[in-house]
């Protein structure tokens, strides 16, 4: 439609072609996406379930404060300002992503001080079992 006015072709789409094992990728990537969205959905993996519902709760109630294209907007700024605010500062956050890491495992072996590991049942239950 456009290429009227800059005095140029379009493009041919009968002349792309793709080899038949790219295609038969592409066709086998995309069925497994869709078996995987489809177990989610229907509750087969508990854990990814959860998470989805939980992203799309989130996502609701950022969409209830905030327009669309205040969002985007917001999303480009970060994307143009955190990795040169990165670069800048980088040994400080490496510091408070190291201290955090130290404190996640103080905590994770507080917890296994005070419940124990488990009764090796899969519960993660100190039951004796």
């Amino acid at each position: 439609m456009g290429a009227g006015f800059v005095d140029w072709n379009p493009p041919d789409f009968r002349a792309f072609m793709i080899s038949d094992s790219t295609f038969r990728w592409l066709c086998g990537k995309f069925n497994s996406i869709l078996v995987k969205f489809y177990e989610i959905s229907s509750g087969k993996d508990f854990r990814n379930f959860f998470l989805a519902i939980t992203f799309l709760w989130i996502l609701s109630v950022i969409g209830s404060y905030f327009s669309s294209l205040n969002l985007l907007y917001l999303g480009f700024v970060c994307l143009a300002t955190l990795p040169a605010l990165y670069e800048r500062y980088h040994n400080e956050v490496d510091y408070l992503v190291r201290q955090d890491g130290v404190s996640k495992e103080k905590e994770a072996t507080t917890h296994t001080d005070n419940y124990g590991a488990g009764c090796g049942a899969g519960c993660g239950a100190a039951c004796g079992a």
